[in-house]
């Protein structure tokens, strides 16, 4: 799997990604990525925040928790074995996942519409209707929006190109 991160200009090696998994589910953030790679120079630029590409068709996704064992002490030859862990969010979605600053109320409002007032940019292909949505300010909207998911049932997924789609 191509993974670039900030600062390259080509995908990380073999030697260097341990382990990657892109997790497609129907929820509220259709599309994440779990990330292992070695605590090398070339990973320096891998931090919370960072936004990295993944995949064939080079998918944003922005780094919201690090992990791992960085620098342990054992080495193979001249390399360290300590290895960072990260996970992603689909960065057209992500700020989904942190509390609002204002409350979003909306009445027969689309699916899409409510997405977009709470903060994701994704692209839509496909909606549908929710009669009654409301986030309070300091809620996350994940758990709202799979509420309405739940009750028109729905599920949300991400097309190739990176579009959202209602169905």
């Amino acid at each position: 799997m191509q993974v670039l991160i900030p600062g390259q200009s080509q995908p990380l090696r073999g030697d260097v990604l341990v382990r990657a998994v892109l997790r497609s589910d129907l929820t509220p953030i259709p599309q994440t990525i779990e990330i292992e790679v070695r605590d090398v120079a070339e990973t320096d630029g891998m931090a919370e925040g960072a936004k990295i590409k993944v995949g064939r068709e080079l998918l944003e996704f922005e780094l919201v928790k690090e992990g791992g064992q960085r620098a342990d002490g054992y080495s193979e030859g001249s390399r360290s074995t300590g290895t960072r862990t990260f996970t992603g969010l689909l960065a057209s979605c992500a700020r989904l996942s942190r509390p609002l600053q204002r409350a979003v109320v909306r009445y027969g409002a689309s699916l899409g519409d409510i997405y977009r007032a709470c903060g994701a940019r994704a692209p839509i292909e496909a909606d549908i209707q929710v009669p009654v949505f409301v986030c309070l300010r300091g809620m996350v909207p994940t758990f709202e929006v799979a509420k309405a998911l739940y009750e028109g049932a729905a599920a949300i997924t991400c097309i190739d190109d990176g579009k959202v789609s209602f169905r």
